[in-house]
């Protein structure tokens, strides 16, 4: 059992999903289970009714071309991110930090919606084959739980930029200097390197509808 805030009251909020790629249906199934509603979200009018938001994970260069097929969808995301709660996840992360490493820079860049103050390396671990799973170290008693968290083709706060705005919410066990948090929160941005949707009964989703959805 987790020391988390219920998530009563929940019901009226409508929490969106980009849906142009990735794990789609786990999101919008947590999001369910934890008594809001779920919708997905294809078009940049959508957003103008959400209370939160969620960028899964997927491919982040994948996810930016079919963006940018779409006229107006990146501006109304940054838009969007710069006030309201939003959740990314792996390549949603990617989506949301203000600047790549070099080595994860592609050619001809690639355009990021940003606003979290993070630096972060792209499939720092390696391929899919390099995928692994591990608990973690939680900041918070709310998010402290035993399980073994999926690291897919994860990429890697190489850096927090500003320390002042970005709380680290957790590090894996073997970063004992904490000089690397595998999630972060930033005001109304919350963003996860791994994959908490995977897992039932994960404290993440609770986590992001009442306390940044909530807030």
């Amino acid at each position: 059992s987790h020391p988390q805030v219920s998530c009563q009251g929940m019901a009226n909020k409508r929490i969106g999903v980009l849906a142009v790629q990735g794990d789609v249906r786990e999101h919008l199934r947590s999001i369910e289970e934890n008594g809001a509603l779920a919708v997905k979200v294809l078009q940049k009018e959508q957003l103008a009714d959400l209370d939160g938001l969620v960028l899964p994970g997927g491919e982040s260069t994948a996810i930016a071309i079919l963006l940018a097929a779409t006229p107006g969808f990146i501006d109304a995301l940054r838009s969007f991110a710069a006030s309201k709660p939003v959740w990314g996840t792996c390549a949603g992360l990617v989506m949301l930090a203000d600047s790549l490493t070099q080595s994860s820079q592609k050619k001809g860049g690639q355009a990021l919606i940003g606003g979290l103050k993070v630096c972060v390396d792209r499939n720092h671990y390696g391929s899919q084959c390099s995928s692994f799973e591990t608990p973690l170290v939680a900041t918070d008693p709310a998010l402290a739980d035993a399980a073994l968290y999926p690291f897919i083709r994860a990429p890697h706060i190489a850096s927090v930029t500003d320390t002042a705005a970005v709380e680290p919410l957790a590090y894996l066990p073997s970063d004992a200097a904490r000089a690397h948090p595998v999630a972060v929160r930033q005001g109304n941005i919350l963003a996860t390197t791994f994959h908490p949707e995977l897992l039932s009964g994960s404290p993440w989703m609770s986590y992001f509808l009442t306390r940044v959805v909530g807030q």
